[in-house]
């Protein structure tokens, strides 16, 4: 019986001895194998490209644009664009529409907020781009309806022309607003932004390029 216990513990023994030198070979390598790759950049390249991850090359390497909305751009090729004049005669139409009605909103307002002597002997003007609140009052009509309206305020409706997104099926709220803004970059420079209609291949014009839109005719003739 003693003698039984005494083999069943040297086997224990030896097969714990070579459980460690199994591990002290693996740590060998793996020391050896990491000494190599300080020492020597091949293995470092061979041994990164295994792992596939970028080298230092890959990562200083021109890299070229990717289209986000590729699809969606793809989708509106060959679409006809609206004419400059179309633009033009919306703009104008819809500036209209929005003083006849400020101007009524005006002198409702005057007429309850003054005596009858004083509503008489006040003028109405037109609204201009003089104060915030009326510039903040046109990016709200342009930018709302332009969003409601799927693209279309009543000046474009009236010209069967549309503003479309290029990154987006539908136009988003945001992007009405943000072009309804940038509005104002296109008049600068005596209405330069404007006339970049012209020269961009898409005819964008600043604020176009600004919310990333473009202007479509539904109509068969431009």
């Amino acid at each position: 019986m003693a003698i039984d216990l005494t083999v069943t513990l040297i086997d224990i023994g030896r097969h714990q001895f070579k459980q460690i030198l199994c591990q002290a070979h693996r740590d060998s390598r793996t020391f050896r194998h990491s000494r190599e790759l300080r020492h020597n950049p091949t293995s470092l390249l061979h041994h990164t490209r295994s792992l596939n991850m970028p080298t230092s090359r890959q990562l200083l390497a021109p890299r070229s644009f990717k289209a986000h909305s590729a699809p969606r751009q793809a989708s509106l090729e060959g679409r006809r664009l609206a004419s400059f004049q179309r633009r033009a005669i919306a703009m104008a139409v819809d500036l209209i529409i929005f003083n006849l009605v400020a101007i009524a909103v005006t002198s409702l307002w005057r007429m309850g907020h003054s005596n009858s002597a004083e509503a008489a002997g006040t003028g109405v003007r037109v609204v201009g781009l003089d104060t915030w609140w009326a510039l903040a009052i046109v990016v709200l009509y342009f930018g709302t309806l332009t969003y409601f309206g799927h693209g279309q305020t009543p000046g474009k409706r009236l010209l069967r022309i549309r503003v479309v997104s290029l990154v987006h099926d539908h136009i988003t709220l945001w992007q009405s607003i943000e072009r309804a803004l940038g509005y104002g970059a296109s008049a600068l420079e005596l209405g330069f932004g404007f006339l970049q209609y012209f020269i961009h291949p898409n005819a964008q014009t600043v604020h176009d390029r600004i919310a990333e839109t473009i202007v479509i005719s539904e109509n068969p003739s431009p």
